[in-house]
């Protein structure tokens, strides 16, 4: 299955290929052009650079109905640095970013003086990924921003697939569908796939858009087989099979910008009785498979107000993917809450903002309420 797949994109990858050789000019491809102060390869047109910076107090205040009362406060950095190569009349780029953070998939900020004096934070690579164009078709190869239309409970913005992904959107609609290796399986010594496949219409009205899509998210049996390892309450045939549902609108009034957006999934694999969900205790994993969010934001003048509530049942999505914030000190699912933003774009450039997440566990009982403050500085360039 795995080898055919690869096979099957690897023919995809080059049918999109135009056909003369990449670059090739007098049986040369290492010719190389001065774009301003930057020497670039004869096959490549530009090289475009953007990136942002964030600074965030962050206080974290967990009310415990058993144990005492718990606070956290910090001060994080988050630097990102992209990079983008654009052929010259060839129909591929190159994109690539780094970013502070470490390994883990759902979060790229560094936290100062962590673990001694004045510590450096590490620059990772973020994504890495080629993409190619011909028509309303696309084929994208390699580590990348994710390419579904989604909320932020679904899919942390931070996470990255890595893997292999065929849009096709000719105005009307579009498809998305791709593979990705999600994790190197322990026993084996081979890796967990995500084949995933969403289609969606987006409706261009006087004064609004509106973007609508369905997505199916199905996680192969080698990364189940491991997550049931890792989680040896589960039920044998327990799965993630991820149906999702996205809705957004986005209106312009002049100076008044409205955009309201909602999402529901559910995962229909999740099987089991009482006591076998991926938390435990006195769950049912066939009742806390659901998951949705509900957001407004409205821009005026340069002031950016936000507000949505969501929940996520315990066995709604794979712990480790969604968000990382909304849950920090109660759990990674088997929750709800409410995020209320407020940012000031002092520039085009600069903003000042800051995020309240009032979050608690959905069903399970002694864990703590959480009220999580940040305080922010945004620049991008």
């Amino acid at each position: 299955m795995k080898l055919r797949m690869f096979l099957c994109t690897s023919l995809i990858a080059c049918l999109l290929l135009p056909v003369p050789l990449l670059g090739q000019e007098n049986g040369r491809v290492d010719k190389e052009q001065a774009a301003g102060d930057v020497t670039l390869r004869d096959c490549i047109e530009n090289l475009t650079l953007e990136g942002d910076m964030m600074i965030r107090y962050e206080l974290l205040d967990l009310d415990n109905p058993v144990e005492p009362d718990e606070t956290r406060d910090r001060i994080r950095t988050r630097f990102r640095l992209g990079f983008d190569w654009k052929s010259r009349d060839e129909n591929w780029q190159l994109s690539a970013g780094l970013a502070t953070g470490g390994p883990t998939a759902t979060s790229t900020l560094d936290t100062w003086s962590e673990d001694t004096y004045f510590e450096t934070g590490d620059i990772r690579l973020d994504y890495a990924y080629a993409s190619h164009n011909i028509g309303p078709v696309t084929f994208i190869a390699g580590q990348q921003k994710n390419p579904y239309q989604t909320s932020w409970l679904l899919w942390d913005s931070d996470v990255r697939p890595a893997g292999f992904t065929l849009q096709i959107d000719p105005g009307r609609f579009f498809v998305t569908a791709g593979g990705y290796d999600v994790i190197q399986i322990e026993v084996d010594q081979d890796f967990g796939i995500l084949y995933a496949v969403q289609a969606g219409t987006g409706i261009e009205l006087q004064n609004a858009g509106i973007s609508l899509a369905v997505a199916y998210y199905d996680f192969d049996g080698d990364f189940e087989r491991q997550f049931r390892r890792d989680n040896p309450n589960l039920d044998p045939d327990y799965e993630f099979n991820v149906i999702d549902l996205y809705a957004s609108a986005e209106m312009d009034f002049g100076d008044i910008g409205l955009t309201v957006y909602g999402q529901v999934f559910e995962n229909i694999g999740a099987k089991g009785n009482t006591g076998q969900s991926v938390l435990g205790g006195a769950l049912d994993p066939e009742k806390e498979n659901m998951g949705w969010a509900a957001g407004i934001e409205v821009k005026i003048m340069r002031f950016v107000l936000e507000y949505t509530y969501a929940e996520l049942g315990a066995d709604a999505f794979v712990p480790g993917l969604t968000d990382a914030t909304f849950g920090d000190g109660v759990g990674d699912t088997d929750l709800k809450g409410h995020i209320i933003s407020l940012d000031f774009n002092v520039t085009t450039c600069f903003t000042v903002g800051g995020n309240v997440y009032i979050y608690e566990a959905l069903e399970r009982d002694n864990e703590p309420e959480a009220v999580q403050y940040h305080a922010e500085l945004r620049y991008k360039f």
